[in-house]
């Protein structure tokens, strides 16, 4: 199997995998520069400075275009529905919650989850955690934010995974900190990642602010005060190359920030969880199809949806790694929302 196009004619090193091409392309300047691709057959690609190329592959998009115009250009819109009817029991034990240590409710909360797996597991342990790494870049983190919370009115909400049960008696020190310890662990950076989404439609608050525990947590303040009103708001995305070293036609477009949002629950009507379930659900079936990087045989592969790397579905599609949580956002929750909905 080869690629098909005038690539050939200003390129060297040309080396096929299956159907993964590596090459060096010739750049505008002289200087030819590495690339790797998963190639589809039925396109015919181009050298376009030194990159590769197939006909419309930008899909229109003009770059860090935040319009919903070229949003729905990159990203397929699957709605509320159609995740609901594809909803099952499969993946019921991944959302349960095993027990829970309440120790403050307030009208509004920050959701937050906690889980010790390598983010690129697509099964239980199939890679090693650092431990040292995870004890300061998360652990740590956590705790340092949780040290320096100051917050009036805002609880916090913490999805623990199962296997962390042991961290609950430090943790519960916290007088605002609320622990939902889950009946499952994570696999890879999934259900883990998605845990902190159970909260977006808990009527219970006024607002909830979602967020990673190893980043700083001053933006809520500060948004908190701005009192913004709108289904959700989450920072302003840009596109970015995921690899240039080698380059890789494949940009991600984040669209809702997983761990930067607010949400007012009050504006929901459906339970997150099972449209979350519904949708994992879709996406796995979806691998056993002709075209597995869409949600369509006929969809077209750009440069938003098709393989890198380990992501061989396209970045962020394979339900247990890094990225998923908000390839949901994306696809789900941002059409939802766009019509209530903040760039900040």
């Amino acid at each position: 199997m080869e690629c098909k196009g005038s690539w050939k004619l200003s390129s060297n090193n040309i080396k096929y995998t299956k159907n993964i091409l590596d090459c060096n392309l010739r750049a505008i300047n002289g200087d030819y520069i590495s690339n790797k691709i998963h190639f589809y057959p039925e396109y015919e690609y181009s050298n376009i400075d030194g990159k590769l190329e197939w006909n419309n592959c930008k899909n229109n998009v003009e770059l860090n275009n935040t319009s919903h115009e070229h949003i729905k250009r990159r990203y397929k819109e699957i709605t509320i529905k159609e995740c609901l009817n594809n909803l099952t029991n499969e993946y019921d034990d991944w959302f349960e919650v095993e027990e829970k240590y309440i120790n403050n409710i307030q009208e509004k909360c920050i959701s937050i989850s906690l889980f010790k797996k390598n983010v690129d597991n697509t099964y239980d342990n199939e890679y090693l955690v650092d431990d040292n790494k995870w004890l300061n870049k998360y652990y740590n983190s956590l705790i340092n934010n949780l040290k320096n919370f100051n917050l009036k009115n805002i609880c916090i909400n913490l999805y623990l995974a199962n296997d962390l049960r042991n961290y609950i008696s430090e943790l519960i020190k916290f007088p605002f900190l609320n622990i939902f310890l889950m009946k499952s662990n994570s696999v890879g950076a999934q259900p883990g990642m998605l845990w902190r989404f159970m909260d977006i439609t808990n009527k219970s608050y006024k607002k909830v602010f979602i967020c990673d525990i190893d980043d700083n947590w001053n933006w809520i303040k500060i948004w908190n005060n701005k009192n913004y009103n709108c289904k959700l708001c989450t920072l302003k995305p840009k596109d970015t190359i995921i690899s240039n070293n080698p380059y890789t036609p494949a940009y991600n477009f984040t669209t809702i920030m997983g761990g930067h949002t607010m949400v007012n629950p009050n504006k929901f009507n459906y339970n997150i969880v099972n449209v979350i379930k519904g949708f994992i659900s879709l996406c796995k079936n979806r691998e056993k199809s002709k075209n597995p990087y869409c949600f369509n045989d006929n969809d077209k592969i750009t440069f938003w949806n098709q393989p890198v790397f380990d992501h061989k579905f396209g970045w962020g599609r394979i339900i247990t790694k890094y990225g998923f949580d908000e390839f949901f956002l994306k696809h789900v929750i941002y059409y939802d929302v766009y019509h209530d909905f903040k760039f900040i």
